[in-house]
């Protein structure tokens, strides 16, 4: 799609099949994780201050958060 230079024309087409393929209700492409994440959140449409953990090492997984005034639990894993 990036190839062809007809991105934006190509992408709802891409979107139907894989909605199609996954028997999905809905489906949206993204160029990175930040943008899915903030899509997410739009989609949950979660009340002011909202909490949810986010991996310390990951600092990127609470940006998009904070645009919506939720607020990150910061947590950690051990092997």
């Amino acid at each position: 799609m990036i190839d062809s230079g007809q991105y934006y024309d190509e992408l709802p087409l891409f979107e139907k099949d894989w909605r199609d393929y996954t028997n999905s209700p809905f489906v949206k492409a993204h160029m990175n994780g930040s943008s899915a994440l903030t899509s997410m959140y739009f989609a949950l449409d979660l009340d002011r201050a909202a909490k949810s953990w986010c991996f310390l090492y990951v600092f990127s997984t609470c940006l998009a958060m904070r645009f919506f005034g939720y607020v990150p639990v910061f947590v950690t894993s051990t092997p």
